[in-house]
């Protein structure tokens, strides 16, 4: 189930942007590089595994999250914070779409995949769903990207041209997080929409994240 607005200090005492992190070992970072080419959208993860997590260090959310990608010699053009759920352990996992440079060659250790669509993971208006795949937080992240790619002028300027055409293929959503009413007409009733603003950048505290999943990515 979605969750939109910006994650207070009071639940897991951070600043997303400049303080250090004081609960460094109930949080993890979960990176999903995304880069265009001709041939469509592309995506980086460890080989053998579901997804790029790191530790949250101690220090700035972003300072790692920067770090580690370049790190790996990806060059960041937009970073966005779009989701976060509660794994069955605890962890809260917070979910950072990275649009990079397409990179000359993949990283040591990282495979290059094909982005796919899929339908996004549904709860209930009380409850999250049983079980999100990977690809269902990366299609949220993107139908996230795309809001922004029409609502903020500096992502749209980041992007180049084969990214817009890319993201007019879907759907605009700071988030969706209810299944449509049960009163709704079938065929024409829709999961209530609710707006919310960009993610807070450095510098920036006025704005904020469109939080996905707790606990999946809906």
């Amino acid at each position: 189930m979605l969750r939109c607005g910006q994650m207070t200090r009071s639940f897991l005492r951070l600043d997303l942007n400049n303080r250090p992190l004081r609960l460094a070992n109930r949080v993890r970072l979960e990176l999903l590089p995304v880069f265009s080419r001709p041939s469509g959208l592309s995506w980086l993860r460890p080989c053998g595994r579901e997804a790029w997590r790191v530790p949250a260090a101690d220090c700035s959310i972003w300072q790692t999250v920067l770090g580690s990608l370049a790190e790996r010699r990806l060059q960041a053009l937009v970073v966005h914070s779009t989701s976060w759920r509660q794994e069955a352990d605890g962890v809260v996992m917070l979910t950072h779409l990275a649009v990079v440079r397409p990179p000359a060659d993949v990283p040591d250790g990282f495979e290059e995949r094909p982005v796919m669509r899929c339908p996004l993971a549904r709860g209930d208006p009380t409850s999250p769903p049983p079980h999100v795949e990977i690809e269902q937080v990366l299609e949220h992240a993107l139908r996230h990207l795309a809001w922004l790619a029409r609502d903020d002028r500096e992502v749209a300027s980041a992007l180049d041209g084969l990214w817009h055409r890319a993201l007019q293929a879907y759907r605009p959503e700071p988030m969706r997080v209810f299944r449509a009413p049960a009163h709704a007409v079938r065929g024409h009733g829709e999961p209530p929409r609710h707006r919310s603003s960009p993610l807070a950048r450095p510098g920036d505290e006025s704005r904020t994240a469109a939080q996905a999943p707790k606990r999946s990515a809906g």
